[in-house]
């Protein structure tokens, strides 16, 4: 662990990444207009200069992806995945859930991070989630529309070297209702 980890950008969604210093995380499955919810894979995440490093990124079963490459995503130039609200997928009232984890593996328990997110859709409607960092740092972000950033600074892993990132849509369930994560940058300190 004692080695810098560096950089670490993660695009989320199945559209082509900026460019070559993004890891893409999408879902297993983007049947959005299923119902079906899944998960990003685990995967070793790249530092921006390409180097692999000890990071670890996965999520809860309970994300959706887009990957219709001519729909709204595409259109948007904002690649995402999503937590759906039950009841917001018309044609499959009960697939949803409140709240879905991305989890951030094998830090260095005695070292502090710095995290930069986009929550982003071209949409009006309930946009609106908490993020919750280790299950506190909540930061509110209504994603409609949205262009600015949210950060967490000097956020330390739990004993295991895990980082916790939560979208919560306790307080916004009203359906149609969808919490959103376009990109995540770690930073070490």
């Amino acid at each position: 662990l004692s080695k810098p980890m560096g950089i670490v950008k993660i695009d989320f969604g199945d559209i082509a990444a900026p460019d070559s210093t993004w890891n893409v995380a999408d879902t297993v499955d983007d049947n959005y207009g299923a119902g079906v919810a899944s998960e990003v894979p685990e995967f070793q995440a790249l530092d921006t200069l390409g180097n692999l490093t000890r990071l670890f990124v996965t999520t809860d079963e309970l994300f959706f992806g887009n990957s219709d490459a001519t729909g709204d995503a595409a259109a948007e130039g904002q690649d995402y995945i999503f937590l759906a609200v039950p009841g917001s997928i018309v044609a499959h009232p009960s697939a949803g859930a409140l709240t879905a984890n991305i989890y951030l593996d094998n830090l260095d328990p005695g070292k502090t991070y710095n995290l930069e997110m986009l929550a982003r859709r071209d949409a009006i409607g309930n946009r609106s989630a908490e993020y919750h960092i280790n299950d506190g740092l909540t930061q509110i972000v209504n994603a409609e529309n949205n262009t600015t950033t949210t950060v967490w600074t000097g956020v330390s892993p739990d004993e295991n070297g895990r980082i916790k990132l939560t979208i919560d849509k306790t307080n916004y369930q009203t359906a149609a209702g969808f919490g959103y994560i376009n990109w995540l940058i770690i930073t070490e300190n």
